[in-house]
């Protein structure tokens, strides 16, 4: 049952496949039989399968699902001449392969072979008088080598003169001996200092190691410096889990809160407990991760009061599978809530959220109103956190807390982007506006971008 698709949208456009019967795995990572590098693509996003003589097509479990003429599909669907699947920006159209079309085969099918050796025939050049071997053929005796004369050896002089490979070829004839064992040193020492260049370069992660220290396992108020998980520039690799410990010690009532940043994370691909209790998923990666800080609420219920408890981020796809995946920044927040009825505690939410739906309606009359607004609305979350029972308040205060954290770091990324620019085009004064406009925005380090702009003042000894 033979198919092609065509890629009608996507860094691939054009590109037209001819495929056979098996299973087609769609996606961004390697593992995939069709990959598509393309931004909104999962690692792994959809699948192609035969079943009762159909072709169906199913999503499994993409960050922005897969569409089918346009309907986003809930479950797998047959696969009609014409239909057009869509995986996040990009297009496929699918249609049925003639019975004469090529098909696509498997690898074990286009294994390259060596190529047959022939047999070379040899023959002898007879001596006078001496009698050839019935069957033997008489060789033809190869003309002598002369010398080049020194017309000749003007010419190729001229003719690889011109390049500097050429120039260094005449230049290393023209040597003697002496010369040339000279040279070869030289050549030689340059080779050695040039390969312990490379060493030194290829070696950042062992150097970043010795400057952090040993590897931290206890989290604190304080970030943690370096990153953990798989992958290019991870500080410290753990391919499948990676196990904290921090003190839960407060006095009064309290709420601990989990602050971290990730990347590199599919949906339902690294989940995170507390003492054996799940807690959840990592949400997927969304783009914008140096500015973007997940937060999680801890609950009182899964916590050890003065006591050590333990933090686990597990990635349930390593082993057996090799998926790059990155957590840093981490830390956890203990925050006081007050010794408060419940009764208490809901006016206390809701003056914090009418308080936080004001600076919001006013966010363009002050650089700070936005992050006030985000501040009230987080407060109000946790106030809410910390009763047993929740209100209908709280699906609110997430939601809307939802929607000014996400214009935070978007707000975020363009002041960043600012700072950038003015590096690299070499202005400080717009470098240090761009820094002082941060400051303002974000006045404290309650939010990850006040960090992350004293990060690069630092970086760049403002």
């Amino acid at each position: 049952m033979g198919y092609s698709l065509r890629i009608s949208k996507g860094e691939q456009a054009g590109r037209e496949l001819a495929l056979g019967q098996g299973e087609l795995r769609i996606g961004r990572g390697p593992e995939n039989e069709l990959v598509l590098p393309d931004a909104g693509v999962s690692r792994r996003h959809a699948r192609i399968y035969a079943q009762g003589g159909a072709l169906l097509v199913e999503d499994v479990g993409s960050a922005n699902g897969t569409e089918l003429n346009g309907v986003l599909l809930e479950g797998p669907q047959a696969l009609e001449d014409g239909d057009c699947i869509c995986l996040g920006p990009v297009e496929l159209v699918f249609s049925h392969a003639a019975a004469d079309s090529t098909r696509i085969l498997a690898a074990a099918e286009v294994r390259p072979r060596a190529p047959a050796r022939a047999a070379a025939l040899e023959t002898v050049t007879p001596r006078p008088g001496a009698k050839l071997p019935a069957g033997a053929a008489a060789r033809t005796e190869a003309p002598l080598e002369t010398a080049p004369t020194a017309a000749e050896r003007a010419r190729r002089r001229r003719a690889v003169s011109g390049t500097l490979g050429g120039q260094l070829r005449l230049a290393w004839e023209g040597l003697d001996r002496r010369g040339k064992s000279v040279a070869g040193a030289l050549a030689l020492a340059a080779l050695l200092a040039m390969a312990g260049t490379l060493v030194a370069l290829f070696q950042p992660r062992s150097a970043a190691r010795e400057e952090l220290g040993p590897e931290p396992t206890q989290l604190t108020a304080t970030p943690l410096r370096g990153s953990f998980g798989l992958g290019d520039g991870v500080t410290w690799e753990r391919p499948d889990m990676k196990v904290f410990t921090f003190e839960f010690t407060a006095p009064t009532r309290a709420v601990a809160l989990l602050r971290y940043q990730a990347s590199g994370i599919s949906k339902d691909e690294v989940s995170v407990s507390v003492n054996g209790i799940d807690q959840g998923w990592v949400p997927p990666d969304a783009g914008g991760a140096s500015e973007r800080e997940l937060e999680l609420v801890l609950p009182p219920s899964a916590l050890h009061r003065n006591a050590r408890n333990q933090l686990i981020f597990d990635n349930v796809k390593n082993p057996p599978g090799h998926e790059p995946w990155r957590i840093e920044g981490l830390r956890v927040e203990i925050i006081p809530v007050p010794e408060l009825p419940p009764a208490e505690l809901l006016a206390s939410a809701r003056e914090s959220v009418a308080k936080a739906r004001a600076y919001d309606v006013q966010r363009a009359a002050g650089s700070e109103n936005l992050f006030r607004a985000w501040k009230n609305y987080r407060f109000a979350w946790v106030t809410l956190e910390a009763l047993d029972e929740r209100p209908e308040l709280y699906r609110d205060v997430r939601y809307a807390l939802a929607q000014v954290s996400a214009d935070l770091d978007r707000e975020c990324a363009r002041l960043m982007l600012e700072f950038q620019r003015g590096v690299q085009y070499r202005d400080a004064k717009a470098v240090r506006e761009a820094f002082e406009d941060v400051l303002r925005h974000f006045p404290t380090t309650e939010h990850r971008c006040h960090t992350l702009a004293l990060e690069q003042r630092n970086r760049y000894a403002l």
